[in-house]
C-alpha cells in the first residue's frame, strides 16, 4: 500500500500492524508509492518481517522502461511466497495482481472507487479478488453501483479509532468554551472542503457568534487557504496549526469539528473527534453519515450547492470526483457542496442549546469508544485473513 504520506488509510494500517497478532500471520509489507514515510518506519521495523518498495531498490528509483519495475515486483512476491496478498486501496492495479498471481488476493476499499480508471482494468482486477473489505457501506455501494462489483464478495468493516487518540480520550467534557472553538483537520486538498469551513466562520461572526477556527494539516491548497482567510477578514479568528502527529490534543482543544467534504468514503476524523467527546457537523455524503449519527453524535448537512460554485468560494475543481454516493437515495449523484450558510446554521443550532451539545458530546464519546476499537478491528482482520487463506489452500 502507499505509505509515503500521512493520511487516515496509512495511519489505520500502521496501527493495525502494531496490534496484529503475530501468532496469526507473518506480515510482509510492500510500499506501492514512493518511499515509506519516516513516521511509519519504526512500526514496520518492529512488526513487519520484511519491507519492500515497488518503485525503489535500495533507495534507488527503478525506471519503468524495459519492464524493470514489474520484474522487481515479481521478485518481491517470489521472495515472500505469501499465502494471502491484501491489497489496500489499489483498485485497478493490474501490475500488482499480475505480480501476486500465485497467491490468494483480497483487497480493501478506502476511497479508490471514487477515482477514474479504465473500466476494463477494474473489471479484471475485481474478477481476481477472492474478497473485498470496504470501510463503509458507501464504499460498498460505490463498487457495486459504479463498477458492478459482485455483492457476494464484499464485506463492510468500519475503520477504527487510532489507538493513540482512544488512549488520550479519558476525560468527560464539561460545557462549551467562549469564544466557541471550531476545528477542521486533514489533507488540504479540494475535496476536503476547507474553504467552506472558512466561509461558515464568516457567517457565524456576522451572526454575532464569537468563534475561532483551528485548521490542522498541510497540503497543496495551504497557501490558497491562507489567502482566502485574509480575503474574508478572518485574521484573529482562524489559526493554522500545521500537521499534528497525534491529533488527540487538537480534538480536545475544539468544541465542534467541521467536516464539509465533497466526498468522504468514511471519515476517520469524525470518529476520532467523537472519541474525545467532540461533536461533528459534517456533509451528508458518502460514508460520513455512517461515522456521524445525525442528532446523536453530531449533525449531517445535506449538500445543496452546485459544485460549479466552488471556485467562487475559493475552492478548486481539480480532481473533483465525477460521482459521489447519496445515502438518502442509495444512488450515485454528481457532487455538490454544503452551503456554508447551512453549515453555520447547524453549528448555531447545536451550540445555542448547551444541554444538547453536552448530550451529543457524551453520546459521541460512548459510541466511538465502544464501537470503533482498534483491538476489535485488528482481531477481525486477522481472523478474516486466516479464513481466506484456509479457503484458498
Amino acid at each position: 500500500m502507499a505509505l509515503d504520506g500521512i493520511g487516515g488509510v496509512e495511519c489505520v494500517f500502521a496501527d493495525y500492524l502494531f496490534h496484529a497478532d503475530p501468532a496469526c500471520a507473518e506480515h510482509h509489507v510492500l510500499v506501492t508509492h514512493g518511499l515509506c514515510h519516516p513516521s511509519f518506519r519504526p512500526t514496520l521495523k518492529a512488526h513487519a518481517v520484511s519491507v519492500h518498495h515497488a518503485k525503489y531498490w535500495h533507495g534507488l528509483k527503478i525506471p519503468r522502461a524495459g519492464g524493470l519495475r514489474q520484474r522487481h515486483l515479481l521478485g518481491a512476491f517470489a521472495a515472500v511466497k505469501a499465502d494471502v496478498v491484501f491489497l489496500r486501496n489499489c483498485l485497478g492495479d493490474l501490475d500488482l495482481v499480475e505480480a501476486a498471481r500465485d497467491a490468494v488476493i483480497v483487497c480493501s476499499e478506502h476511497g479508490a472507487a471514487w477515482g477514474e480508471y479504465p473500466e476494463r482494468d477494474v473489471a479484471r482486477f475485481l474478477a481476481r479478488m477472492t474478497g473485498v473489505v470496504c470501510n463503509s457501506r458507501a464504499s460498498q455501494r460505490m463498487l457495486e453501483l459504479r463498477w458492478q462489483a459482485e455483492s457476494a464478495r464484499i464485506l463492510v468493516r468500519h475503520n477504527p479509532v487510532r489507538s493513540d487518540v482512544a488512549a488520550a480520550a479519558v476525560v468527560r467534557r464539561q460545557g462549551l468554551r467562549t469564544p466557541l472553538r471550531l476545528g477542521i483537520i486533514g489533507r488540504m486538498v479540494p475535496f476536503k472542503g476547507f474553504p467552506l469551513a472558512l466561509h461558515a466562520v464568516r457567517h457565524l461572526l456576522r451572526d454575532g457568534v464569537a468563534c475561532r477556527l483551528d485548521v490542522a494539516g498541510t497540503g497543496h491548497d495551504e497557501e490558497a487557504l491562507l489567502r482566502l482567510a485574509r480575503k474574508l477578514s478572518l485574521d484573529g479568528h482562524v489559526r493554522f496549526c500545521g500537521v499534528r502527529a497525534s491529533p488527540a490534543r487538537f480534538y480536545e482543544d475544539i468544541d465542534v469539528l467541521l467536516c464539509p467534504s465533497i466526498r468522504e468514503p468514511f471519515g476517520n476524523v469524525a470518529i476520532e473527534a467523537a472519541c474525545t467527546g467532540c461533536p461533528v457537523v459534517a456533509a451528508a455524503v458518502d460514508g460520513l453519515p455512517e461515522a456521524v449519527q445525525h442528532g446523536r453524535t453530531g449533525l449531517c448537512v445535506q449538500p445543496s450547492l452546485p459544485v460549479s460554485d466552488y471556485p467562487e468560494l475559493g475552492g478548486s475543481l481539480a480532481r473533483c470526483p465525477r460521482w459521489v454516493y447519496d445515502p438518502l437515495t442509495d444512488a450515485l449523484q454528481r457532487p455538490r457542496l454544503v452551503d456554508p450558510r447551512a453549515l453555520a446554521d447547524a453549528v448555531k443550532g447545536l451550540v445555542q442549546r448547551p444541554e444538547r451539545w453536552q448530550a451529543m458530546s457524551d453520546e459521541a464519546r460512548r459510541c466511538a469508544s465502544q464501537g470503533f476499537r482498534m483491538a476489535d478491528y485488528a482481531s477481525w482482520v486477522d481472523r478474516y485473513l486466516q479464513a481466506v487463506a484456509q479457503r484458498g489452500s
